[in-house]
C-alpha cells in the first residue's frame, strides 16, 4: 500500500477497511497503520471511536457536511482545561467536550501563540495571512504601470508591509524566547 500524508481527510471506504481488517482480527492496529501507510495514532483513534460509537459514528458525515461554529466562550474553556491538565490527549479532551481533535489543537495554538483575546474574536471565512498579503505585493508589481507616481505608492505599501511583518516577527521571537526562558530549570544556590 502506498503511504497516506498525515493530517489529511481519509475516503469513507478506507477507514471502514480498516476497521472491518481490525474488528475481523486481520492484522492489529499496528500492523493495519503500517500495511495502509496510515499514522498509528490516527488507526488507534479510529479504532477506540469505532468501539465506542460504532461504525456509523466513525463514517457519518459531519454535521452534514457544514462546518461547526462553536461559541468563544466554549472554545476558551476547552483551551484553559487543557492546559491545566496537560497529561490529556486531544483525543480525550474531543471526547470529553464533542468537539473535533483538530479544532481544539487550533484554539490551543492560538491560545498560546496569541493569547485568550484572539479565542474570543470570531475567526470566520478566508484567512488573512502574510502569504496572501506577500502574493497580492507580487501582482502590484507586475502590473505597475511606467508611471513613477504609481511606482512610489507602490514601493511605499510594501515597505510598509514589510515593516508590519518584520514587527511581528520581532514580537513573535519574543514570546518564543520568553516561553524558552520560563520553561528551564532554575539553578538552586546551595
Amino acid at each position: 500500500m502506498s503511504k497516506i500524508k498525515s493530517g489529511k481527510h481519509y475516503p469513507k471506504d478506507l477507514i471502514a477497511q480498516v476497521i472491518n481488517d481490525y474488528a475481523g482480527h486481520v492484522r492489529p492496529a499496528k500492523q493495519l497503520a503500517d500495511y495502509y501507510g496510515i499514522p498509528y495514532n490516527t488507526v488507534k483513534y479510529w479504532i477506540k471511536k469505532y468501539n465506542k460509537n460504532g461504525m456509523d459514528a466513525l463514517l457519518k458525515p459531519r454535521s452534514g457536511g457544514k462546518y461547526i461554529t462553536y461559541d468563544p466562550s466554549f472554545k476558551l474553556r476547552v483551551t484553559e482545561y487543557w492546559l491545566e491538565h496537560p497529561e490529556v490527549s486531544s483525543s480525550q479532551i474531543s471526547e470529553m467536550f464533542h468537539a473535533s481533535r483538530g479544532a481544539i489543537r487550533s484554539w490551543r495554538k492560538i491560545y498560546l501563540e496569541q493569547g485568550a483575546d484572539a479565542l474570543r474574536k470570531e475567526m470566520r471565512g478566508k484567512s488573512k495571512n502574510m502569504k496572501n498579503g506577500k502574493r497580492k505585493i507580487m501582482a502590484e508589481q507586475a502590473e505597475m504601470s511606467d508611471s513613477p507616481q504609481k511606482r512610489i505608492e507602490t514601493l511605499e505599501k510594501q515597505v510598509r508591509y514589510l515593516q508590519m511583518e518584520n514587527d511581528y516577527l520581532k514580537k513573535l521571537n519574543a514570546l518564543v524566547q520568553e516561553k524558552e526562558h520560563s520553561q528551564k530549570p532554575k539553578k538552586q544556590r546551595l
